[in-house]
């Protein structure tokens, strides 16, 4: 497989101001303290109940935290910080001047070799390093394959990018799915604790961080209770489906999957006992397919 650079859609939300970080703080799941130029961290926002609202990669550029979402959740994101924000030193605004691209290659050395090639310095080696030059930002990204995320900060794309540009996101969708990546668009937002989407396991949720709206509902049930639903990866050789019929007879919803010719990858809720008692599920395709579950590596 050689080096694949996709066009990858997102949103940009820019926190500015005297407390962004303690702002932010007091919001999210993850760290604030934790992010740096060259510390990227996952995270997400819950409302109240500790659902999850949005996700988002999160990083300090200057002085501000940019915060990464999935597009069209960047409204989500921004409306409801801004609703906190009131008594706070910030502002908080959508960004567009931002292009994000994605690149896969099955070893590391080809994607250093890329980076040299722009002119961005040094080896990214754990998901989260970051390195930076005026107008590129590279992001090492968790993924089956070797990842990495390009923030062009001007929206001005290096001809090494132009010319090899793939205008689709779908290879970059399946490393998330494999690797257990559950995204949240406007379909599942607020539905799901971060427990169910394994937040607490991919390291999204930081429990050592202190309060955030929804900390309370999230902590009793990392520290008192056990989940009853979690992210399962289930593949299949059929080429579509949006749900899971288990034996049971209940259906279960696909929350993110990824076709190819070799078939589909998918990753839903499903309880946590599926594994062990053995369910089987079927897609609600026309042959109703089976989905076998599979395992993540965290």
């Amino acid at each position: 497989m050689s080096l694949q650079i996709l066009e990858l859609h997102r949103d940009i939300v820019r926190i500015s101001g005297d407390d962004n970080r303690a702002f932010l703080q007091g919001q999210v799941t993850c760290d604030v303290d934790k992010i740096t130029n060259t510390k990227a961290i996952r995270g997400a926002l819950c409302n109240i109940k500790g659902r999850v609202i949005a996700d988002f990669i999160a990083l300090q550029h200057g002085d501000d935290i940019i915060l990464q979402c999935g597009n069209g959740m960047g409204k989500t994101l921004h409306a409801t910080l801004t609703k906190y924000a009131i008594f706070s030193k910030v502002s908080i605004a959508l960004d567009t001047s931002m292009l994000a691209i994605g690149l896969i290659s099955e070893t590391g050395m080809e994607l250093n070799n890329f980076r040299d090639s722009i002119n961005l310095p040094g080896e990214l080696l754990i998901e989260g390093d970051a390195t930076f030059t005026e107008n590129l930002v590279a992001i090492r990204i968790r993924g089956v394959l070797a990842r990495e995320q390009i923030w062009l900060l001007d929206r001005s794309i290096p001809s090494e990018i132009a010319k090899n540009l793939i205008h689709d996101q779908t290879d970059w969708s399946r490393q998330d799915v494999l690797c257990g990546i559950a995204h949240i668009n406007e379909s599942i937002s607020e539905q799901h604790t971060p427990q169910a989407l394994n937040y607490d396991l991919s390291h999204v949720v930081d429990f050592k961080k202190g309060c955030y709206t929804g900390q309370e509902v999230v902590a009793r049930m990392h520290y008192r209770g056990t989940p009853k639903k979690r992210i399962f990866l289930l593949s299949s050789k059929a080429m579509t489906g949006s749900k899971l019929l288990s034996s049971d007879g209940s259906e279960h919803k696909i929350i993110a999957k990824s076709f190819n010719e070799s078939g589909g990858c998918f990753l839903a809720v499903l309880p946590i006992t599926s594994e062990q008692n053995h369910t089987v599920f079927r897609l609600d395709d026309e042959y109703k397919s089976e989905a076998v579950i599979g395992n993540l590596s965290y």
